[in-house]
């Protein structure tokens, strides 16, 4: 894959038919995915140093920054940033994908809006960071 830029980058929801994206995204940061471990050091380690074996591994957490206007309607998927809301508000799983610019590869996974905080400041747009916590391994791009 090239360089790219994230320009044209795009969050996309779905609750098993058609995917519908997330309006006026600024920035996605994640998901941060991460492994736990536990130690396993006992009385026969050889050595003076600490024995650790892989754990379970944490799906983590995707936020974005988006430019908030509860009034946004998409071309497909209708009220864009009132369903991000309500879905926070019903706890609901729904598969999401981050599609790459300029390319078909996404990163996937299930999730719910763990947080939808608004902000308003007096000289700036009025944004909201959304926070969505994956329940399910995440499928990375792959090389063809």
């Amino acid at each position: 894959m090239a360089k790219q830029i994230g320009h044209y980058t795009s969050l996309q929801w779905s609750t098993g038919g058609a995917y519908y994206p997330v309006a006026y995204i600024r920035s996605i940061d994640g998901p941060a995915v991460s492994g736990d471990e536990v130690e396993a050091t006992t009385m026969d380690t050889t050595g003076n140093y600490r024995e650790y074996i892989p754990s379970l591994i944490d799906p983590g957490e995707l936020s974005c920054e988006i430019v908030w206007d509860p009034s946004v309607n998409t071309t497909d998927g209708g009220d864009s940033h009132i369903r991000l809301t309500d879905m926070q508000s019903s706890r609901e799983i729904v598969d999401w994908k981050v599609v790459l610019p300029t390319t078909t590869n996404t990163v996937s996974f299930s999730g719910w809006v763990k947080d939808f905080q608004p902000s308003f400041i007096v000289d700036d747009l009025i944004t909201a960071n959304l926070t969505v916590r994956a329940t399910s391994s995440i499928t990375w791009p792959t090389t063809a």
